[in-house]
């Protein structure tokens, strides 16, 4: 009788597969940043993502059109990826990483738009310095909180990879440790969620 229990306690964090995707999120995106103009770099990701994402929101829409509050308002507000702005919730919940992926994206975006991806360190260690101190629920929103650090530690990999230098080590060990707090504060939040669920079950 405990195997099925242990088996579900290690299965409930299966969520941090996402701050993995993050992680190598942050080490590719900044690789294919490098020598990139904005164009180049938004026509990529505009590639890469929306044609799918398209497909995939349509199926889910398909699906959902049986709620009555969804229609197709809700379903336009959707294909931008973006439906937070228009007050509309997403149409399947798993796509909130998307949303937080072109969030990193932007920030790629306005560094080569302002010539300035060449002091990535120096934004990396403010928006690391941003997400430790913040208390501001409205701010950590903004910065990405709770995956602002698994960025970050991709990006420091990346450049380790380039040329390893103490500097750059040191932004992949204070990655990992703000990565750990948060993650210590997002393990307490879905033992929260998973144990109130078993507790119904």
């Amino acid at each position: 009788q405990m195997q099925p229990i242990m088996k579900i306690d290690v299965a409930k964090y299966g969520f941090f597969g996402v701050h993995l995707f993050f992680l190598i999120s942050g080490m590719v995106i900044l690789m294919s940043a490098q020598g990139q103009d904005l164009r180049g770099f938004v026509a990529a990701r505009i590639v890469r993502l929306y044609p799918a994402f398209w497909i995939c929101c349509t199926i889910s829409a398909l699906v959902a059109f049986i709620d009555p509050l969804l229609g197709w308002p809700e379903y336009f507000a959707n294909m931008t990826m973006f439906p937070n702005p228009f007050y509309v919730s997403l149409i399947n919940q798993a796509y909130w990483s998307l949303v937080v992926e072109a969030k990193f994206y932007l920030l790629i975006a306005v560094l080569l738009l302002c010539g300035r991806l060449h002091r990535i360190e120096l934004v990396m260690w403010i928006w690391l310095a941003a997400t430790a101190f913040s208390t501001s629920y409205l701010m950590r929103h903004v910065i990405m909180a709770p995956y602002a650090s698994f960025f970050v530690g991709g990006c420091a990999c990346f450049l380790l990879r380039r040329q390893p230098t103490w500097d750059r080590w040191a932004l992949l060990f204070v990655a990992w440790a703000v990565a750990m707090n948060e993650t210590a504060r997002e393990v307490a939040k879905y033992n929260y969620v998973f144990d109130t669920f078993a507790s119904c079950m």
